[in-house]
């Protein structure tokens, strides 16, 4: 694994980034953030990364050492937001860019040729706003898409959440009941589930309706307390407090005690609160994230108590696919809060070294994943009680300020921004987190929800098959159904002054001295 940190100037000296995102591709990076310090609108730029073969540098570059070689500007994306640019996000199939911020709005951008100055004939391709989503009452914390690149969920300031339509440009479900500030949101990569985050503590759980008609989701589960553990239970190795299984319990305090009446298991006495306040989390984000196979949930911004007088703990909770309201992991995060996950989209062959494998992700491969705190990166394996690789002495003492965001490069780079105004990378080596595992490996149904483009040879060769049978079956209908032609009768055509009839049966006109011939019809078709 190397480590690189361009000496550029992002988005200008002062000015914080808080959010990147790579395309598909891995060749555009486009990071938003905060005012230019100079007042320029500079709120998202598109950057090229190229570390495979690096940009030639010229010799103003290199004495003003201004341009990275491996990082290369582009442009700014203007036209579009007129305030601080909170998240921005590419759509899984790379046609689009969505991006929001503290004016309100969503924005969904796509490529267009535009004209570079006005008058002037030289044109350039790059992300022009496409649509303008507008429905949020205050800023717009953080998007996420969902996998078929159809749909959008936002999380806002105005304590909403909303479900949008990509395609008609509107809001398809505003998802209510946060108390406060919604910092996070997350979408089932099977559409299933949609969950988001938000600073009065608890997550809640929205399931997909079951409407032939309409898109749908309805409110499933709060996540806000969990029981205390009975006996001491070290984090470290992962063990998670017994939870609660109650969906009222956002209700607030004095509302519980009344629920606590009703049953003896609701008593806040005997629980703690699983997620951290504002007085422990000074953040704008809390950004959680699915698993690219849909089967664990990871939750940021956490802690974890073993009993009332034990110290708190901050950690990550993971969730099973099959039981989203009971945690049944907890991720230490040496003792700094986490800000976000976020998973690698490439699965790895299971490690034969199994020491520190964990029998509890019963699944056949393996899924790396990125916890950012407020000053370091910690890398964990489903196969590993540790962490894969500790990144904490080597970013702490670079960023000077809270990191905010993370994006991958399928397995071979990282991306991580920071509130100080720089990014750094993360670049691996072929077997650093792992081997791959190859696509004809996965199985039908996981193949078709990561790679739904994607045929085997087989499949290939099937429908070349199906093609080929049917054009052969086509080509057998012509043959044995061929159409009949219907003679003329043998009657000689009548002269016409001017015209004289030719051998063929057809008329000869002489016009101005010339011949022309006009043809006879000989035959008609069924």
């Amino acid at each position: 694994m190397r480590l690189d940190i361009p000496d550029i100037y992002w988005h200008g000296p002062k000015d914080r980034i808080l959010s990147l995102t790579f395309h598909p591709s891995g060749e555009t990076l486009v990071t938003s953030g905060t005012v230019d310090s100079e007042g320029q609108k500079t709120f998202i730029r598109q950057w090229e990364i190229n570390y495979d073969k690096g940009f030639e540098m010229t010799q103003e570059e290199k004495d003003n050492k201004k341009n990275h070689k491996n990082v290369k500007y582009i442009c700014d994306l203007t036209g579009g937001h007129e305030s601080t640019v909170n998240c921005v996000r590419f759509s899984p199939n790379g046609k689009y860019l969505a991006s929001c911020g503290d004016d309100n709005s969503v924005i969904i951008w796509n490529l267009r040729r535009r004209v570079i100055e006005f008058g002037s004939d030289k044109t350039e391709i790059t992300w022009c706003p496409f649509k303008i989503l507008k429905s949020h009452t205050s800023g717009v914390y953080d998007l996420v898409w969902s996998r078929d690149s159809q749909y959008l969920v936002t999380g806002s300031i105005d304590n909403t959440a909303i479900l949008w339509s990509v395609e008609k440009a509107k809001k398809i479900q505003i998802l209510e009941g946060h108390k406060h500030y919604v910092q996070g949101v997350c979408i089932d990569p099977k559409f299933k589930y949609i969950v988001s985050l938000s600073s009065d503590r608890t997550a809640k759980i929205y399931k997909h309706a079951k409407t032939k008609k309409n898109v749908a989701f309805y409110h499933d589960a709060t996540l806000k307390r969990l029981e205390y553990k009975k006996g001491p239970q070290n984090p470290q190795n992962l063990g998670c407090a017994t939870p609660i299984k109650n969906n009222n319990m956002e209700e607030e305090e004095d509302d519980n005690n009344k629920d606590n009446k009703e049953n003896p298991n609701h008593n806040i006495s005997n629980s703690f609160s699983i997620f951290l306040d504002e007085t422990l989390l000074n953040t704008f984000f809390r950004r959680l994230d699915w698993s690219p196979d849909g089967s664990f949930l990871l939750v940021p911004a956490a802690r974890y108590k073993e009993s009332a007088d034990s110290e708190t703990r901050t950690v990550v909770y993971v969730f099973r696919r099959g039981d989203l309201a009971n945690p049944c992991f907890c991720i230490p995060t040496n003792g700094k809060p986490a800000l976000c996950v976020r998973f690698c989209p490439k699965l790895f062959k299971k490690d034969t070294n199994t020491r520190n494998s964990v029998n509890m992700f019963d699944i056949p491969y393996k899924m790396v994943f990125a916890v950012a705190t407020t000053d370091s990166i910690l890398l964990y394996s489903t196969q590993s009680l540790v962490p894969v690789i500790l990144v904490s002495n080597i970013i702490g003492n670079i960023h000077f300020a809270p990191l905010t965001d993370i994006s991958w490069v399928g397995s071979k780079m990282m991306g991580v921004s920071s509130s100080d105004g720089y990014c750094s990378f993360m670049l691996f080596d072929k077997n650093d987190l792992g081997e791959e595992l190859p696509i004809e490996d996965y199985d039908e149904e996981l193949r078709k929800l990561m790679f739904p483009d994607y045929k085997t040879e087989e499949e290939e060769a099937e429908e070349r098959k199906i093609a080929e049978e049917k054009a052969a079956n086509t080509g057998m209908l012509i043959e044995e159904t061929p159409k009949i032609l219907v003679k003329a009768p043998e009657t000689v055509p009548v002269s016409q002054p001017g015209s004289v009839p030719s051998a063929s049966g057809s008329t000869i006109q002489i016009i101005g001295g010339k011949k022309k011939i006009v043809p006879k019809v000989l035959a008609t078709f069924n």
